[in-house]
């Protein structure tokens, strides 16, 4: 009934609004625009799970009016939907090049609706938001990224779900870039904490903050497996066990992390380290090396992972 904004579950700086339809005796035709602030907004996508109507054609061509090169993406939904009926109305099961067939008569139709009311190389998407892996899902996602700012393109990417291979890999990039600076930090508060007031070095906690980081970011943290399983129909430990994930026991408590930490190999004292000052400044670059090694290694842990947990979704929703 009104603008309403959703903030992003972990990321306080992205907002998703969802906007009335226009036509209401609240949001006229002649007042949507101003009633809604379009200025404020980065993207609109117009969806229908049917065909595009008059109403959406209209605000279409007024939002193209006011900005000609805004981000608006037409987004058809409920594609399983069509599938379903499609495969109920013929004898045999269908081929996947019937299925591309229909989904390009899909997008052919909307884009035929569009075009007869005066919008052409209209940005159209099939999706199924039931299965994110097929479709125009992970499309989507590159073109807000592409899109997007250069300011805001790195928040925007870890903003996302990690629902395709694309979106994963620019993830892992951006973890990657961070390794330098967080090591650093994580050498500096080991070489200059006080030894006699923490049960562990003080890297321990830095390192295992932004390892859980990378779980969350790729979609390995216990809510999203869990939500996984129960979209799977499995129960979650079976799925960590089919998967032989190991990063979330190495992350599970400040205990375990400093016993996975144990089994790389430790800085070891130099003469120079004694220096007064001088011998402090020298040890940050040797635990800055170890830190980035540990981090690189957990990273790997959580890519491979991520592959197989993506591997493994796509065979449970292709029935295989």
């Amino acid at each position: 009934m009104k603008p309403t904004a959703y903030d992003h579950p972990t990321n306080p700086n992205l907002q998703v609004w969802d906007l009335p339809g226009i036509g209401t005796s609240t949001f006229t035709r002649e007042n949507y625009l101003q009633k809604v602030k379009l200025s404020q907004f980065d993207f609109v996508l117009l969806l229908s799970s049917t065909r595009f109507k008059e109403n959406d054609i209209f605000l279409a061509k007024e939002i193209l009016k006011l900005k000609p090169n805004f981000n608006l993406f037409f987004v058809r939904t409920k594609i399983d939907a069509d599938l379903r009926i499609f495969q109920k109305s013929r004898r045999k099961h269908p081929t996947a090049k019937d299925m591309h067939v229909l989904q390009q008569k899909v997008r052919d139709n909307a884009r035929v609706s569009l075009e007869k009311g005066g919008i052409f190389n209209a940005n159209i998407y099939l999706v199924d938001n039931y299965d994110t892996k097929a479709f125009d899902f992970g499309t989507i996602f590159s073109k807000l990224i592409q899109k997007s700012s250069h300011l805001k393109r790195e928040a925007m990417i870890m903003s996302l779900s990690g629902v395709t291979n694309e979106v994963v890999q620019k993830k892992l990039a951006i973890l990657k870039s961070r390794i330098s600076l967080v090591s650093k930090t994580a050498a500096v508060a080991t070489v200059f904490a006080k030894s006699d007031t923490n049960k562990y070095p003080a890297e321990i906690k830095v390192l295992l903050e932004e390892c859980r980081f990378y779980r969350s970011q790729l979609g390995l943290n216990l809510e999203s497996l869990q939500f996984i399983a129960k979209h799977l129909d499995i129960e979650f430990e079976e799925l960590l066990v089919k998967l032989s994930m190991q990063s979330y026991i190495y992350v599970n408590s400040e205990d375990r992390f400093a016993t996975y930490y144990t089994g790389f190999n430790k800085v070891e004292p130099r003469i120079w380290h004694s220096l007064p000052l001088l011998g402090n400044m020298l040890k940050v670059k040797p635990y800055q090396k170890q830190c980035a090694f540990v981090m690189k290694s957990f990273l790997d842990i959580c890519a491979k992972e991520t592959h197989d947990l993506q591997m493994h979704m796509t065979m449970a929703l292709e029935g295989s």
